[in-house]
């Protein structure tokens, strides 16, 4: 084996690498956007929970409930409908970051393919002897 043929190997495991790197560094942005959507979402029901006990102890009234429930739901959906959409923007932009990796990926590999397909020359070694000619 040359030192081609390991100069090559070494190569293309550290292009591997650095791919891998790219693509983990994409989930852990994503991850980290999910999670904090995650942890927003979570503080919005104990938001909502504590507002909706404080207007059980401070009406008095049926209508006044009602009316005041409304108004909460209202709030608290239009909150959701933020936060939902918001989770949308980090799936869309995810999904861009993982088509432009991949579209490098394919690129890189094409190089690679094309620099292994070109043939090299191979020289002969001579026996010595004179080349005998075919009988068909």
């Amino acid at each position: 084996m040359t030192n081609e043929f390991f100069s090559t190997l070494s190569g293309n495991g550290q292009v591997a690498y650095q791919s891998i790197q790219e693509l983990g560094a994409i989930n852990s942005r994503v991850l980290n956007k999910l999670a904090e959507i995650q942890f927003n979402f979570a503080k919005l029901g104990i938001e909502s929970s504590v507002e909706q006990a404080r207007l059980l102890a401070d009406i008095s009234s049926y209508e006044d409930l009602l009316s005041a429930e409304t108004d909460l739901a209202s709030e608290y959906g239009d909150k959701v409908m933020a936060l939902t959409l918001e989770t949308t923007e980090i799936m869309s932009m995810s999904r861009d970051a993982l088509i432009g990796w991949v579209e490098k990926q394919f690129e890189e590999g094409s190089k690679t393919v094309v620099k292994a397909a070109k043939p090299k020359p191979v020289a002969k070694k001579s026996s010595g002897k004179p080349a005998q000619a075919r009988v068909a």
